[in-house]
């Protein structure tokens, strides 16, 4: 059985052809909560938080190298949780989940784009977990 896992992921790529690669590859190892797909929109970010709680880990992505104050919440809520939560970097065929340390705000006055920054682990390149098309 496959772990429940939530795809954390900017507006800015709900709809595209990126959204639809990274759900593809997330859902060859993980079932996959999108929300944009599986939620709609709620009004705030409370049910999608609760989500995050139902879930084994958050899987997120990043918009420009920066994620938006909506994934930054998210992700917050998994790491207070002692959930895991992973980025996903890389071209369709060469994604690699990256294990996040931590989050830091950027921008919180851009709540859109910029808010804030993932921050990875310090791990061997062999660790991480790679898998081709």
């Amino acid at each position: 059985m496959k772990d429940l896992i939530y795809y954390a992921h900017s507006k800015l790529i709900y709809g595209t052809t990126r959204e639809e690669k990274e759900r593809a590859y997330l859902e060859k190892l993980f079932k996959v909560i999108c929300p944009n797909r599986d939620m709609g929109e709620r009004g705030s970010i409370d049910p999608y938080l609760d989500m995050v709680s139902q879930c084994s880990a958050v899987i997120c992505s990043e918009y420009e190298k920066h994620i938006g104050r909506g994934v930054f919440s998210e992700v917050e809520h998994a790491l207070k949780l002692g959930k895991r939560v992973l980025c996903i970097r890389g071209e369709p065929g060469e994604y690699i989940l990256h294990p996040i340390q931590g989050i830091k705000i950027i921008d919180e006055n851009d709540w859109r784009y910029f808010y804030g920054k993932i921050i990875l682990m310090k791990i061997k390149a062999h660790s991480r977990r790679k898998i081709s098309k």
